[in-house]
């Protein structure tokens, strides 16, 4: 998949919106994080810099910001990532599956070309038998034309049920590719949370941690804002 380039608001939850406003005094005196004071500092300094860049490259890399700002990035690209799965699988999910590989009616396909050009081949040397011997043979000649007329027909056919099978492999393909995409940005995401945290991380924390920093929980909706060059 193409490097992800844009962040997604989640409709009324931006990233550093309203839901989620800048606690002045930081996050230390938060229970939930009694445990985990390196992360509430770098958390609070990643939101007091409300999504400047500037901001971002001016703060002390002491607040471990760097760690947990390339954890809401990892966790922005998978969201992204899963809305893009989602409307792959949906996609794969409306097209009609083929009762065979592709590479089997390739194969049946190439075997009828050949026997449409041996046919071919026939009916000229019947039809070539009659204007130099005058000998007619009309049951050859039309049952050699009927027999090309079918292979014709089956070779549209088969071209038919290719282009549908290499369409459906296609697709499937792609849920694949983002399939592994979302898990393996997923796992990334959660080292970098761990290296922020220097420690594991509850779930309940890290859900927390979302909230604060207006991540989505799930694949991202809604209107781009911005890009993240612009973020």
């Amino acid at each position: 998949m193409k490097q992800l380039k844009t962040l997604v608001a989640i409709l009324a939850l931006g990233p550093f919106g309203a839901a989620a406003p800048v606690l002045a005094q930081g996050l230390e005196s938060d229970t939930l994080f009694d445990e985990h004071i390196e992360l509430a500092r770098a958390v609070s300094a990643l939101r007091a810099t409300r999504g400047s860049q500037v901001a971002l490259r001016n703060a002390s890399p002491a607040t471990g910001i760097l760690p947990i700002s390339a954890y809401r990035d990892q966790v922005l690209n998978s969201s992204m990532a899963e809305a893009e799965l989602d409307a792959a699988q949906a996609y794969l999910g409306g097209l009609p599956v083929p009762t065979r590989r592709a590479q089997d009616i390739r194969s049946d396909l190439e075997g009828t070309r050949a026997e449409i050009t041996a046919m071919r081949h026939r009916v000229r040397a019947l039809q070539g038998t009659l204007e130099t011997t005058g000998i007619r043979n009309a049951a050859q000649i039309a049952a050699a034309q009927q027999g090309l007329a079918a292979a014709r027909l089956l070779a549209q056919a088969l071209r038919v049920e290719l282009t549908d099978a290499r369409h459906y492999e296609r697709a499937e393909a792609e849920v694949s590719t983002l399939t592994a995409e979302v898990a393996t940005l997923k796992a990334d995401a959660q080292s970098m949370l761990l290296a922020a945290a220097q420690k594991d991380v509850p779930e309940v924390l890290q859900a927390e941690v979302n909230r604060l920093l207006g991540l989505p929980d799930g694949p991202l909706s809604g209107e781009i804002i911005h890009t993240y060059s612009e973020f």
